[in-house]
């Protein structure tokens, strides 16, 4: 297994990019690569700290999200995520 493709957006546009417009920015690259079945993110970036940047690119593409995932299992086509708690 390994990474078979990727892609890099990069453009001065960008730069001093809040947490919406990456998440838009990234959103629409998705779209338009298109044909996804799922996207997954990091925790969060390390300068801003903020964790907002994937569940924008959920609300930007209108797709269902789980954070803070620990476990996943597939189960037909649906996908079964557990999230972290804090207790």
């Amino acid at each position: 297994m390994g990474c078979d493709e990727a892609i890099l957006l990069s453009d001065r546009a960008f730069a001093g990019s809040d947490t919406l417009a990456t998440s838009y920015v990234l959103a629409q690259a998705i779209r338009k690569i298109g044909n996804y079945d799922l996207v997954i993110c990091g925790k969060q970036a390390f300068d801003g700290d903020t964790a907002q940047v994937g569940p924008g690119i959920a609300e930007h593409l209108g797709i269902p999200q789980a954070t803070y995932a620990v476990d996943a299992q597939i189960n037909g086509k649906k996908l079964q995520v557990k999230r972290w708690m804090r207790k």
